[in-house]
């Protein structure tokens, strides 16, 4: 077996290679990031990015906000439901707690654009969604779960302890 190991005789690299090399390698663009800019372009103008997508996403009607206020006296939880909707006739509030009535948690508009509506609710796990002028159903882009519709969609999660 000793017969099949070969040894090859050590060399000395030229001298100046590892610096030649290190300094081809620094010049090098990074994989996957040719012609894009430097990072050191971008990092300033992200705060201005973010603020511009979340004003885009309320000018869209799409921002939310859901506020637990407090307990009823019968142990329930009071339950804010807010959607933007700034052009909506109709907003209402559907989902399995009412039997996803079209009618029963009609929302209130409060200025702005801003719908809302609040409901008792017992603890447990609550699937809904809006229904914004009798035909759009909208899933709360503020939930913090989503689940299958079964209708190619999602429904909003509300799991309250």
């Amino acid at each position: 077996m000793k017969k099949d190991i070969f040894y090859l005789p050590r060399v000395k690299a030229p001298d100046g290679l590892s610096e030649s090399v290190m300094a081809r390698i620094k010049g090098m663009e990074e994989p996957g990031r040719a012609g894009l800019p430097q990072r050191r372009w971008i990092a300033p103008y992200l705060p201005f990015a973010m603020a511009a997508m979340l004003l885009l996403a309320y000018g869209l009607g799409v921002a939310t906000s859901l506020l637990i206020s407090s307990r009823s006296e019968q142990g329930r939880i009071m339950v804010r439901f807010s959607l933007y909707a700034p052009k909506a006739e109709k907003v209402t509030l559907a989902g399995d707690f009412n039997g996803w009535s079209r009618e029963e948690n009609p929302l209130s508009p409060r200025g702005d654009g801003v719908w809302s509506v609040t409901i008792p609710l017992n603890s447990g796990r609550y699937e809904y969604m809006f229904l914004v002028d009798g035909k759009t159903w909208i899933p709360d882009p503020g939930a913090a779960r989503y689940t299958d519709d079964g209708f190619g969609g999602k429904n909003s999660i509300l799991d309250l302890v």
